[in-house]
């Protein structure tokens, strides 16, 4: 709907009540944000398009970012591991300390 046909709506049923009024403000902010996602669909539309070439390209890309991914993933499992072998270390020279002192 064009802005001028909304605008002779609006002064229409603005002659009926105020009411009405504010009902055709939320129309034209309901468009402005209608407008906005389509345009972000087109967008992305678009991206998608452009991204992948052929399917090979898209499954190529897809594996690499996988195996980096895996990659990073068994990094943190070793830090985690290393982080809990040095936490029992700790708490065993602790509960060591602890029964020296008790003794």
């Amino acid at each position: 709907m064009s802005q001028a046909l909304l605008l002779l709506i609006c002064i229409f049923v603005a002659s009926t009540s105020v009411v009405n009024m504010h009902i055709c403000v939320d129309l034209q902010k309901l468009e402005v944000e209608m407008r906005q996602q389509i345009e972000v669909q087109e967008e992305s539309a678009v991206e998608i398009l452009e991204t992948y070439t052929t399917l090979q390209q898209e499954v190529e890309i897809k594996t690499k970012k996988l195996k980096k991914l895996f990659a990073k993933l068994q990094a943190v499992k070793q830090e985690i591991h290393d982080v809990t072998d040095e936490f029992n270390r700790d708490r065993r020279e602790l509960e060591l300390t602890q029964n020296d002192l008790m003794k």
